[in-house]
């Protein structure tokens, strides 16, 4: 079963700003595209040139480019490119402590490019963007630079997704504790953390091991809870963006407290509630089948052993070396 688009997301647009956007807009906000403005931030010219034009063709609402780096002021830096562009950073990568770790070749600098700084506030003003409602951090251990230019646009977000480090791959990067201790300064709370372990380089493929955690990438929101901002405008955009990662449950939550505290009607909760509902299912016959089995004891953790199993047998995106936490981010569209 799958349902119409709900007329209540259909009553506002989104505004995503991507900081570090190479390869594009991710995929989990496909069904929301259409009422989406993307501000995708990209350093690498050849990237940058090419991003307008792939995402404009997939019918996105519509699409902006900064083509320049972030940072604290405006000015110049030196972009290192390294030979995974995915790893590329202003800061210079800690070759000493990343030797450790399998393909650390990866990091290896092969140019580098001048490219210009500007602050995020400065470039949304210049672009005309009167708003960011999610702000994506892909920056390499450059986070403190970038938020600190960003002081309005932050103050207006309602979810911050970044990835941020436990260890010091870059020079000088700030690490989790910090980031994570300035987003509750700024009103924001953690909400969901995808965790990476990577192994030793010299342990024996035999030894089976998780290794050590490296990054994350963590989700915080502006809860309502907390703000006390239960506005209309507010909890459809925060919905929009929950529903992008399939936290479900916590749309429901924060809609039904919105229908109490009369920002949403019960027919508005009602038509998301079943859109939900649909989406969670439409994606996997296998959990569907699960989820028609009768009662019996423990078929909570059947499902869970046969979940887990199908995860296992799901092909690892970070390549060898790499652990992913059992329940990856991949479920924001593939599992329940």
């Amino acid at each position: 079963m799958k349902l119409h688009f709900p007329s209540l997301f259909n009553s506002a647009d989104l505004t995503i700003v991507d900081v570090g956007a190479r390869g594009g807009l991710p995929w989990q906000w496909q069904p929301f595209q259409h009422r989406t403005t993307a501000v995708l931030v990209e350093p690498d010219p050849t990237e940058a040139a090419d991003l307008v034009r792939r995402l404009v063709d997939k019918g996105l609402h519509s699409v902006k480019v900064i083509d320049k780096g972030l940072g604290a002021s405006d000015g110049e830096a030196e972009l290192n490119l390294l030979r995974n562009p995915e790893c590329s950073s202003i800061l210079e990568p800690n070759h000493k402590w990343l030797a450790r770790f399998p393909d650390a070749d990866r990091f290896r600098t092969t140019r580098k490019v001048p490219i210009r700084l500007g602050t995020l506030d400065n470039e949304l003003s210049r672009l005309d963007v009167k708003r960011c409602d999610f702000l994506k951090l892909d920056v390499q251990g450059y986070e403190s630079e970038v938020l600190d230019g960003a002081t309005r646009s932050v103050a207006q977000a309602v979810a911050i997704e970044a990835e941020i480090s436990f260890n010091t791959i870059y020079c000088k990067q700030p690490l989790f504790a910090e980031i994570d201790s300035r987003m509750k300064e700024i009103g924001l709370q953690l909400i969901d953390l995808e965790r990476i372990w990577w192994r030793r380089a010299n342990v024996p493929a035999r030894i089976s091991t998780r290794g050590q955690i490296i990054w994350a990438n963590v989700l915080y929101i502006r809860d309502p809870w907390f703000s006390g901002d239960w506005s209309r405008e507010t909890l459809i955009r925060l919905g929009m963006i929950l529903c992008a990662y399939r936290m479900f449950d916590i749309v429901h939550e924060l809609f039904a407290t919105g229908v109490l505290k009369g920002s949403l009607t019960e027919l508005e909760l009602s038509e998301v509630d079943d859109w939900m509902s649909a989406q969670s299912f439409i994606q996997s016959p296998f959990w569907r089948w699960i989820g028609a089995l009768p009662s019996f004891p423990f078929r909570r953790r059947v499902g869970r052993f046969f979940g887990m199993m199908s995860r296992c047998l799901h092909q690892n995106q970070y390549g060898e070396g790499v652990g992913v936490d059992a329940a990856h981010w991949d479920r924001k569209w593939e599992w329940l």
